[in-house]
């Protein structure tokens, strides 16, 4: 019994100070939780994480906000300079232009193409069944130099229409002009004074539910006639950015890309929650998410290993158009993340 009694008192003796030792680290050495920063853009793309949104879907070790931001390009590229960001969607041209201008100072990667083209040409006039038809009329899009601009040009090459900018088109050409963004385009259109333009979803489907508009022509659809593909372009998609590119990350991304598939099936078979779950974090839609607008929108999750080969197509022919539309060069093969 005095055996018992002294193994006991040593072993209290023993675990004190231990005890004591562990009440004086850190909290935060005890258990560090990372900070993780998600952002897509306002409209359509911020669709890729309404699932993620509405569960507010976290990881053990981790902290994940989820934002939309809004302002386009330039918001996007505040947020990166300003490390605000470490997972985002951005059009796919951007993230290769952060790519060549981060190079040296901070890592960024495509993890997945998500968005293959949202892009459509829309007009009120519904006999127009070829692009031929547009010969002397003016075709109106956003961002001069601007993906959806190059890309309507590639096909316009490809087919051997002529084109040129102007508003003034002869019968044998097609005339382009340019808006800032949709914003003033729209008025345009519902007023008559645009007859022909190339939008996104879901401007699109806006045109369609209130200007009396038709969808004339989609440019994935043109992009894969003249290219002789059937993958469409790759118009935005998953970066990641800076630290979480670190191996000891790689089990977050991994569970990121597994919620990013089931969000997708998800959104496709809940459209008004998906609509509710982003309105209340700051989304601005001009009309109700319904099957229709979610299948222009062409989302899937598309790996960056299985997506390569049409990611680089695409930013090829960007690159051929203008170098600077890519950041000057073709991304090398470290573009893309290998999980």
């Amino acid at each position: 019994m005095k055996k018992l009694v002294f193994i006991v008192s040593l072993l209290l003796i023993i675990s004190i100070p231990l005890i004591l030792l562990e009440g004086c680290i850190p909290k935060e050495e005890q258990s560090e939780i990372t900070e993780i920063n998600i952002s897509v853009p306002d409209g359509a793309p911020a669709l890729a994480i309404a699932k993620m949104l509405k569960e507010n879907s976290q990881f053990e070790g981790y902290n994940i906000s989820y934002s939309i931001i809004t302002g386009g390009s330039t918001a996007i590229n505040a947020a990166v300079n300003n490390n605000l960001v470490d997972i985002l969607i951005a059009p796919t041209n951007l993230g290769a232009i952060l790519y060549n201008r981060l190079k040296g100072s901070k890592d960024i990667k495509l993890i997945a193409n998500v968005f293959n083209s949202l892009l459509y040409i829309v007009g009120k006039d519904s006999s127009v069944e070829s692009l031929e038809q547009l010969k002397g009329k003016i075709v109106y899009t956003i961002g001069e130099g601007a993906s959806p601009d190059l890309t309507f040009q590639y096909i316009l090459d490809q087919k051997e229409i002529m084109y040129r900018v102007t508003d003034d088109p002869s019968d044998d050409e097609i005339g382009i002009q340019y808006e800032s963004d949709a914003s003033v385009l729209l008025p345009k259109l519902n007023s008559g004074l645009v007859e022909y333009a190339i939008l996104g979803e879901p401007a699109v489907t806006k045109t369609i539910n209130s200007f009396g508009c038709y969808e004339l022509f989609s440019l994935n659809d043109l992009w894969n006639e003249v290219t002789e593909t059937t993958e469409g372009f790759p118009q935005a998609s998953f970066f990641a950015i800076g630290d979480i590119l670190q191996p000891e990350h790689k089990d977050l991304l991994n569970w990121f890309a597994e919620n990013s598939m089931d969000n997708v099936d998800w959104v496709n078979n809940n459209p008004t929650l998906a609509q509710e779950t982003l309105e209340d974090n700051g989304w601005a839609t001009p009309v109700p998410l319904n099957t229709e607008l979610i299948s222009r929108c062409n989302m899937e999750y598309i790996s960056a290993e299985q997506a390569k080969n049409s990611i680089t197509s695409y930013l090829s022919v960007l690159f051929e158009m203008n170098p600077i539309s890519v950041g000057g060069s073709l991304p090398s093969d470290d573009f893309y993340y290998q999980g």
